[in-house]
């Protein structure tokens, strides 16, 4: 049997996400959560305000080996507003440079039934990469996506990026990722 380059990519990429025993003894996941107050609907930091705004920040670090602090590889940072039209945890910031599977998929994982959705105050072509793999490669096996209905979530429904009228979701019934990496102590709670 021939495997193309592209097939080969896609196997290695799915491996990442689907195996955490792959990766490096050096290397491991942080997660932090915390409630904060916001004062309205544009109000992402939750500084001020009566309004419970939720966050969660997920980083990838890896030990350089010099004794320092690892170094962080990979990151992203989720928010939820649960008063507003918008029930869904929305990916605020992300920036990977290894895992970018993993991560997405600890992120939807901590989502639960909220789901999650791009960033409704924008996004760049590196997002909308992301987003397409797994529109493309990921859906039916790890993960449901749904339509997000017109109007809600700062959404017209006319956009041209397909994965911004999306919600996803990890699919019920797979494994957890996250006990997977909490038992090899690759995730930890902060």
């Amino acid at each position: 049997m021939i495997i193309t380059r592209q097939q080969l990519r896609k196997i290695i990429s799915e491996m990442a996400a689907k195996q955490p025993e792959a990766l490096s003894d050096s290397f491991h996941w942080e997660v932090r959560q915390w409630e904060r107050l916001g004062w309205d609907e544009d109000d992402w930091d939750g500084l001020y305000g009566d309004k419970i705004v939720k966050n969660i920040f997920v980083t990838g670090h890896i030990d350089t080996g010099r004794g320092d602090r690892p170094s962080r590889i990979a990151h992203i940072s989720l928010k939820q507003k649960p008063w507003s039209d918008c029930p869904h945890w929305e990916v605020k910031n992300a920036s990977v440079s290894r895992y970018v599977d993993t991560l997405y998929d600890i992120a939807m994982e901590l989502a639960g039934d909220a789901g999650l959705i791009s960033d409704s105050g924008g996004t760049s072509a590196a997002a909308q990469r992301v987003w397409d793999f797994y529109l493309d490669n990921r859906v039916g096996v790890d993960v449901e996506v749904r339509d997000l209905a017109p109007g809600i979530c700062g959404r017209d429904g006319n956009s041209s990026l397909a994965f911004m009228g999306k919600a996803y979701y990890k699919k019920v019934g797979t494994s957890s990722i996250i006990d997977q990496l909490k038992g090899l102590g690759k995730l930890r709670y902060l």
